[in-house]
């Protein structure tokens, strides 16, 4: 493990699978100046201590993609899988995660009276919009990717 910035270290954006750590500095720096932004935008508020943005999946092998792709497969109801008609069409072996340019993350806010709260992904993906190329939400995180071509979903 190394620290890459003043709040990441590179244990976090390992594949939980067989601890491979792939990542790319100027995507770490992005996620930097989020935290940043965050820390800035939350301080003026009573009580406010920090800023944790909690990076839920980072780096992943080719097996343990397939297994998030699984999970997520299983999760879906018989019409969202309709879309895709099948599990192949759904998986992507080739996703930003397998090339250690993509993370999911949680951002939460640290208060010293009532704890830890999460910002809501809605608020972290109006910011990722203007600082990341993949862009994606879901209920509980944020997606974020440095691809080549612009994404959003």
């Amino acid at each position: 493990m190394s620290k890459l910035t003043i709040n990441f270290s590179s244990s976090e954006f390992a594949c939980p699978c067989c601890n491979k750590e792939v990542f790319y500095i100027s995507h770490i720096m992005k996620l930097q100046n989020m935290h940043d932004h965050f820390s800035k935008k939350y301080k003026k508020e009573p009580n406010f201590v920090k800023i944790i943005i909690r990076v839920t999946s980072g780096y992943r092998c080719k097996k343990h993609n397939k297994e998030v792709y699984l999970q997520l497969w299983a999760e879906k109801t018989p019409k969202q899988r309709a879309k895709f008609k099948d599990f192949d069409n759904f998986y992507c072996p080739g996703s930003q995660h397998t090339k250690g340019t993509a993370t999911d993350i949680k951002v939460y806010v640290i208060y010293s009276d009532i704890g830890k709260v999460q910002i809501p992904p809605k608020i972290i993906y109006e910011y990722a919009d203007k600082h990341f190329k993949g862009v994606g939400s879901y209920k509980r995180f944020t997606h974020c990717d440095s691809r080549r071509n612009k994404a959003r979903w």
